[in-house]
């Protein structure tokens, strides 16, 4: 009998049409707003932890349900789950995230509203660590024993994961500004 242990899954998908202006006029009012915080971000611009207003509710209210839905699913999550904030992420050319997860949550996710060429992938941690450090021949057997798992960033892609999950964001090479959303769910 197989049994599966530690099975960790996430939601990735993309968020189809057009992006509404409303949500980058929003982007532009946090950041006049509130200074920028230093948490995972090394350089760039992270807003504090807010409560969305505006256009953003429609944001979480009309995209979230179903992906939230899914994953409370696959791991037996009975409990309704509230969003606990979101904050904004503008980074630029050199600017990056070190590997970090979000404590006293249970789902975190970020959502891609620009993401150009080169701006840097999200990478997420192998809970194993240093445990599943095998040679090159065995890595190339499966993804299972891969310390990271690389994910390219796009416009519109939606990711959602334990908030355990370790994350990274890779050095962003490009001058343009890639904005993302980061949020939380939780009791």
């Amino acid at each position: 009998m197989i049994q599966n242990l530690f099975k960790t899954e996430i939601f990735n998908g993309q968020i189809e049409g057009h992006i509404p202006q409303e949500y980058k006029e929003e982007i532009k009012i946090i950041q006049s707003n509130y200074n920028s915080v230093t948490i995972s971000n090394r350089g760039g611009y992270q807003s504090p932890v807010l409560q969305p207003k505006g256009a953003l509710i429609d944001l979480f209210d009309q995209n979230m349900p179903y992906p939230l839905g899914l994953l409370k699913e696959s791991y037996g999550v009975k409990q309704e789950l509230r969003l606990q904030g979101f904050w904004v992420n503008v980074n630029k050319s050199s600017d990056y995230n070190i590997a970090h997860v979000h404590p006293g949550c249970v789902f975190s996710g970020v959502f891609y509203l620009k993401a150009p060429k080169d701006s840097g992938s999200i990478l997420f941690h192998s809970p194993y660590g240093d445990m599943v450090e095998y040679s090159n021949q065995v890595r190339k057997l499966s993804t299972v024993f891969h310390t990271t798992w690389k994910i390219p960033v796009q416009r519109g892609l939606l990711l959602l994961f334990p908030s355990w999950m370790k994350h990274s964001v890779e050095l962003s090479n490009t001058d343009s500004e890639r904005i993302s959303l980061a949020f939380n769910y939780g009791w």
